[in-house]
């Protein structure tokens, strides 16, 4: 079989089981994958509180801990731009060859679509409970959400304190930080 490059877009705030989920259904059907992070000019706010390099050492760190070889991915942080219009082509650029989108968003999918991109959708995996908003709410209302998340990226989120990172931001009143 003839390996396929997928893309795969999310701002991974956190990884969580779910994006795993997609991740293996992806590599599966296709064989390779490039994992756009996207708004990753973004951080250290309540709906990205994580930086870009966070974000991608925490994938690294599931797929060292899957055994996913570098040769079945690669990771490029890709910043927001404000046109949707345009958004498909931008992305593009910033990531390389890829034969199709592989998204569970329908905006994403009208936006590639209507770019004349392949869309394809990946199934989700309990999507109100694996999702980032759910897991960062947990974290700052200090309810389980150890198993929301691969055990490595539950360690790693522990030693850099996202839930003390999630309190100070969730006490200022900068509106630009909510």
């Amino acid at each position: 079989m003839k390996t396929k490059k997928a893309l795969f877009i999310g701002r991974f705030q956190p990884f969580h089981m779910g994006h795993l989920y997609a991740v293996r259904h992806i590599l599966k059907k296709y064989g390779y994958l490039i994992i756009a992070i996207g708004s990753s000019q973004e951080d250290y706010t309540i709906r990205n509180p994580l930086t870009e390099y966070e974000r991608i050492e925490m994938i690294e760190r599931v797929f060292r801990q899957k055994g996913l070889s570098k040769k079945q991915y690669k990771i490029i942080p890709v910043r927001d731009i404000n046109t949707n219009s345009i958004w498909p082509d931008y992305v593009a650029n910033k990531v390389g060859k890829f034969g199709t989108v592989v998204t569970a968003s329908p905006f994403t999918k009208l936006l590639f679509e209507d770019a004349n991109y392949v869309v394809d959708f990946h199934p989700l995996l309990k999507r109100r409970l694996y999702s980032g908003t759910e897991i960062r709410n947990r974290v700052l209302r200090n309810k389980d959400w150890d198993l929301l998340v691969p055990a490595s990226i539950f360690v790693y989120l522990q030693k850099i304190d996202l839930k003390y990172r999630l309190q100070k931001i969730s006490e200022t009143d900068n509106k630009y930080l909510k």
